[in-house]
């Protein structure tokens, strides 16, 4: 029997007790071998030598590589489900999810890619696609063969997996993580951001009790405890020390063998996968996403180049003004005066005659041509030229009126189509 009379409060006894419930129905799923005998997974490059990028292809290598450490054969899939957004500043999370999985692939669902720890939330996602296979199998770990299973249950479940996997440091870092950005606009102008995200079903103390009962249960120290975030750590080494010298109770209540029966395979060598092409352009991506008016309509918006030509006629002129004072023998100041006045004039002049456009989207403002009629930027199509953006709304009534008066008078008295 296991004692307890050193448990920390978080998480409480009965759910600890929930917890290796779960923990032993997959082990008993799929052996005892991920739980015991795989290496756990570090947020290295040692572990994670492919490139990475904000990118699909960038998302999609990633998950290939914790299918990998998971030892879960079958190809991934990315749908790329991000919307069209404009530029953004600050910071972002990322939106990661399981799609499905069957004939031997395993597709997910990317809604945005953030500055987070994306390895971390895409890890409980792995151990979501772990339980969808063995759900599909006609092993007893099925909570209800003729029921959908509950979607709580199912990321809770998929969190345990995780840990099951051997990719619990990098779910319990993902569970509860601490972000701060700052941008500074001159010397008094300052902008601080600082956001609290989780992932998975399971929070931060319930992940690090299940690391502690893996590591007593191999007998080994704490893992990867320096890569642990600190409250993720702190926990751990309180259930650890809890659960000190209880390996052999932990294994029954698992259904675990003693470990003179383990067969310890020799560990993979962790090599870059060079088997396919992936665009890890993040610039080039961003770009696309940018397109956040494609099918809408925007507008050409016309400018004046008058500054710049009207200081180049002030200065001109007045260079001009005093070479013909002084050849005409009277007051250089005056002919200076004179000229850097006329000079003005037909500067402001020769740029008000310089046009140039550009989009009437605020978040875009593109600069566009007379004949532009896809704005290169956002993607929207150019439908008229306005004089401000500030008329872009009487503009867009306009075209619809005339849009719906087009319709009119394509049908007849009773509505039909001529």
């Amino acid at each position: 029997m296991i004692d307890w009379s050193r448990s920390p409060e978080r998480p409480p006894r009965a759910e600890a007790e929930a917890l290796l419930g779960e923990l032993a129905r997959l082990i008993d799923a799929g052996g005892h071998e991920p739980f015991t005998c795989r290496p756990v997974v570090r947020p290295d490059r040692k572990d994670f030598p492919d490139p990475f990028a904000a990118t699909a292809d960038g998302v999609r290598l990633l998950l290939r590589r914790l299918c990998w450490h998971a030892e879960l054969e079958f190809a991934v899939e990315v749908a790329d489900l991000r919307r069209p957004r404009p530029a953004r500043e600050g910071l972002t999370d990322s939106v990661i999810r399981l799609d499905r999985v069957g004939d031997g692939t395993a597709r997910f669902e990317v809604h945005d890619i953030g500055d987070d720890d994306v390895a971390g939330i895409a890890s409980h996602e792995v151990g979501r696609a772990y339980c969808a296979v063995v759900a599909a199998s006609a092993h007893p770990f099925r909570v209800a063969a003729t029921a959908e299973p509950d979607a709580e249950a199912a990321v809770r479940l998929g969190s345990v997996a995780a840990v099951y996997l051997g990719l619990g440091v990098l779910a319990a870092n993902a569970a509860h993580d601490t972000r701060t950005w700052g941008r500074s606009d001159g010397q008094y102008s300052h902008h601080t951001q600082t956001r609290h995200t989780t992932a998975g079903g399971l929070p931060p103390p319930a992940l690090s009790f299940l690391l502690a009962v893996q590591a007593v249960v191999r007998g080994e120290a704490m893992p990867a405890l320096e890569q642990l975030h600190a409250n993720q750590a702190a926990d751990l080494a309180a259930w650890h020390y809890a659960l000190a010298g209880q390996g052999e109770p932990l294994r029954r209540r698992l259904g675990i063998p003693s470990p003179k029966t383990w067969m310890r395979a020799p560990a993979r060598p962790v090599v870059r996968f060079d088997d396919e092409k992936v665009d890890l352009d993040a610039d080039r991506d961003e770009r696309r996403l940018r397109r956040f008016n494609t099918g809408k309509r925007v507008y050409r918006v016309r400018h004046h180049r008058a500054s710049p030509f009207g200081w180049l006629g002030l200065f001109g002129g007045t260079g001009a003004g005093a070479a013909i004072a002084a050849a005409a023998a009277v007051s250089i100041g005056s002919g200076a005066a004179v000229g850097a006045a006329v000079g003005l004039v037909a500067g402001v002049a020769a740029g008000r005659r310089t046009l140039h456009w550009l989009c009437s989207d605020p978040g875009c403002q593109a600069l566009l041509t007379a004949h532009t009629a896809t704005c290169p930027r956002c993607g929207g199509t150019v439908a008229a030229e306005i004089r401000s953006a500030n008329d872009r709304l009487d503009m867009d009534d306009q075209l619809d009126r005339a849009a719906a008066a087009a319709e009119r008078k394509t049908r007849d008295g009773h509505g039909r189509a001529r």
